[in-house]
C-alpha cells in the first residue's frame, strides 16, 4: 500500500496508466480517502481529506465531496469501476443510517460519482465489512473460522466471518454492535430522533474524548490518555477496558471466534488496553480466542475497498 500523497504528486509514468483501474473512497467519521487501485487491487496512488463535521449540512456536506471527486480526474485515467465504503446501513446507492455522519443520510452518493466521472460501476459497502474483507484476503482473518473484526473508532461496529464468508444478517445490520447495551439502564436519549447506540455512546472516539477530558479537566485525546503512565490516564484505560472485555465476553459466549482482529483508532493503543482486556476476560470467561491487532489498522477500510475493487473490474 503506498503512502498518502496529493495527487498532484503522481510520476509522469503513471499519467498513462491504460490497465482496469477503480476508485475506492472511504468515507470515514474523521478523514475520507480517495485511492487510485490497480487491477490487482494494488493501491497506485491516494489522498485524505477531512470527513465534513457532523452538523455541515448536507449540501455543503456533498459539495465538498463533489469537490474531492473532481480532483481524481489528475490521476488521467479512466475507471472501470467505483467502491465507496463508509458507516452506517446504505441500499445501493442511499445512505439509509450513519448517526456519527448524518449529513450522509438519504444523499444519493451514486449520481454524484457518475456526474463527475461519467458511467461508470459502483458498489457501496459498509466500512468495517470492507476492512474485514482486507483482513480475509491479505490479513489477519486469513483462514480463520469463525473470526470476528471489531471496529473502535469514531463508531463501533463488527463484522463476523463464517466459512469464509462475511455474515450481513437478515437487515444488512449484523455486527452494527454499538447499539449494544452495556446495561438495562444505558438508552442514552440523544434528542435528534435517531436510536440511542449505548455502547458506541461509551467506546466511540468522541465519547471517550469527552471522558478523557472530563477526568483531567482538560482538552485531551484518548490516543494521548493511553500513551500516559499517571493515576487518572491507569484509571482511564482499566475503565475502557473494563467496557471493552465486557462487550468481547459477550460476543465470544455467543460466537466462539478462533481470533478477534482490532482495528480502528483504539486499536494504536492495543499495546496498552489488550493486557487488561485479556485478564479480565480470564477471569469471566472460559474460551478466550486470539485478540491481535489489524494487519492495516492505519487503513484498513481502504485496504478493504481496494481488494473489493479489483473483484469489480472488468477482465481484459
Amino acid at each position: 500500500m503506498t503512502n498518502i500523497t496529493e495527487p498532484g504528486r503522481i510520476p509522469e509514468s503513471r499519467k498513462q496508466f491504460h490497465a482496469p483501474s477503480a476508485l475506492a473512497i472511504d468515507i470515514g467519521g474523521t478523514k475520507t480517502a480517495f485511492a487510485w487501485v490497480g487491477a490487482d487491487g494494488g493501491i497506485i496512488d491516494s489522498f485524505r481529506v477531512p470527513t465534513p463535521a457532523p452538523e455541515t449540512a448536507r449540501d455543503e456536506a456533498l459539495q465538498q465531496l463533489r469537490g474531492h471527486v473532481r480532483r481524481v480526474r489528475g490521476w488521467h485515467t479512466r475507471f472501470g469501476a467505483c467502491i465507496v465504503v463508509r458507516p452506517g446501513l446504505m441500499s445501493y446507492d442511499v445512505v439509509e443510517l450513519s448517526p456519527n455522519t448524518p449529513a450522509w443520510e438519504d444523499a444519493a452518493l451514486a449520481q454524484l460519482v457518475r456526474d463527475e466521472l461519467g458511467e461508470v460501476h459502483i458498489r457501496f459497502e459498509n466500512d468495517v465489512r470492507a476492512a474485514t474483507y482486507g483482513e480475509m484476503v491479505a490479513g489477519r482473518l486469513r483462514d480463520v473460522d469463525p473470526g470476528l473484526y471489531v471496529n473502535l473508532g469514531t463508531g463501533v461496529a463488527a463484522a463476523l466471518v463464517v466459512n469464509g464468508r462475511i455474515v450481513v444478517g437478515a437487515h444488512g445490520a449484523a455486527g452494527e454492535i454499538g447499539y449494544m447495551k452495556p446495561s438495562p439502564v444505558a438508552d442514552a436519549v440523544r434528542g435528534d430522533g435517531v436510536p440511542p447506540a449505548p455502547l458506541e455512546e461509551l467506546l466511540g472516539g468522541p465519547a471517550l474524548g469527552r471522558r478523557a477530558s472530563k477526568m483531567l479537566g482538560r482538552a485531551v485525546s484518548p490516543r494521548e490518555l493511553f500513551a500516559a503512565r499517571d493515576p487518572v490516564s491507569v484509571a482511564f484505560v482499566g475503565e475502557t477496558a473494563a467496557l471493552i472485555s465486557t462487550m468481547l465476553g459477550n460476543l465470544c459466549t455467543l460466537l466462539d471466534p478462533q481470533r478477534i482482529v482490532f482495528g480502528g483508532g483504539l486499536a494504536r493503543s492495543f499495546d496498552r488496553w489488550a493486557p487488561v482486556v485479556r485478564s479480565h476476560m480470564a477471569a469471566s470467561f472460559p474460551y478466550i480466542p486470539e485478540l491481535v491487532v489489524s494487519q492495516h489498522v492505519a487503513d484498513g477500510s481502504l485496504f478493504g475497498a481496494a481488494m473489493l475493487c479489483s473483484a469489480d473490474l472488468p477482465q481484459r
